[in-house]
């Protein structure tokens, strides 16, 4: 008895001590250089929204981001950051994925990249949702749209795409594009 007791025991470290590395793992991949790129493509945009539209909404910044997304795709010249900014959505669906199979706890994914994911969902909402009507696939990217789903239930908030105006203020400024998820 005692013998299962300590084997217990030490599989329960080595379950912590693998869910810790797996954890790492992820954090680093969230890190590299091709993701790192894919978000200073997307600060750029974001600072390219804040020139041109200066007295705008969040949401109408996320809306020009997304827009530009969705242009990059049909456009050689983009194709380098189009490429990067695809890997990091497929990140996002593999770690969704993961959560979803509880190889890491849904927890843990909102404490790694939370609020981001958010953002993430809203600015690839247009290129998720162009690459399901070119596929005739709706499970393109479900598992990252299901994970942020999960996070907005729990979060139960009657403010429109995560951003500080009222669904009210969306629909004057336009962005209700992006309030997806009902």
């Amino acid at each position: 008895m005692l013998i299962v007791l300590v084997a217990y025991i030490q599989l329960g470290a080595l379950n912590k001590t693998s869910k810790a590395d797996f954890l790492f793992r992820l954090d680093q991949q969230y890190g590299n250089k091709s993701i790192i790129k894919a978000r200073q493509i997307i600060h750029r945009l974001y600072l390219e929204s804040k020139k041109i539209n200066k007295d705008a909404c969040e949401c109408q910044h996320r809306k020009y981001i997304a827009d530009e997304i969705n242009k990059m795709s049909n456009e050689q010249k983009d194709g380098d950051d189009y490429i990067l900014l695809l890997n990091l959505l497929d990140f996002l669906e593999t770690l969704a994925y993961q959560a979803k199979n509880e190889n890491i706890e849904f927890k843990d994914v909102e404490d790694l990249i939370g609020p981001s994911a958010k953002f993430f969902y809203q600015i690839f909402y247009l290129r998720i949702k162009e690459r399901r009507k070119k596929y005739l696939d709706q499970k393109y990217y479900c598992e990252f749209e299901n994970l942020i789903k999960k996070m907005q239930k729990k979060n139960d908030s009657k403010k429109c795409c995560w951003c500080n105006c009222t669904t009210e203020a969306c629909k004057s400024c336009g962005c209700s594009v992006l309030n997806t998820l009902d």
